[in-house]
């Protein structure tokens, strides 16, 4: 059975055909390197040729999108608020603004929790950790990126 967000779940493309669904999951602490920047370009390039994506946050990484948890030391620095941070949230909001039909963002409930980060912005999904695999198998390929 298919997930309704994903439209190309029926078919696994070969090496000579192009995926058309791609599964990006981010681990760990997102300020710690440069996976964050990293998954927020490879997820603007990837729903700019028209593809669907399916972002997947773990650990520390649920934090990306709660508004409540605001770091100054974020690697990114565009649009500050009224405190000086930039809110890493915004980054998450533009794709959705931008690709709203393409782009599926899930939060690891388990993780969240435990790191306090319950104040998730509105467009993405709260799942439990079980539902990891069943994103991962259901897109055509896959990158995760961890801390190690």
């Amino acid at each position: 059975m298919c997930d309704t967000h994903i439209h190309a779940c029926q078919h696994k493309p070969t090496k000579d055909e192009e995926a058309h669904s791609i599964f990006l999951g981010l681990m760990g602490s997102p300020f710690a390197n440069d996976g964050t920047t990293s998954v927020f370009r490879m997820a603007e390039s990837i729903l700019s040729q028209g593809k669907e994506v399916v972002i997947w946050t773990c650990g520390n990484s649920t934090a990306i999108t709660q508004t409540t948890s605001i770091r100054t030391q974020d690697p990114i620095k565009s649009r500050l608020d009224e405190q000086g941070n930039y809110p890493m949230y915004e980054l998450a909001k533009s794709l959705f603004a931008k690709y709203p039909d393409q782009l599926r963002w899930y939060v690891c409930q388990y993780c969240m929790e435990e790191r306090g980060a319950t104040n998730q912005i509105e467009e993405v999904e709260v799942l439990l950790p079980f539902s990891f695999n069943f994103y991962l198998n259901q897109s055509d390929q896959a990158l995760v990126l961890g801390t190690k």
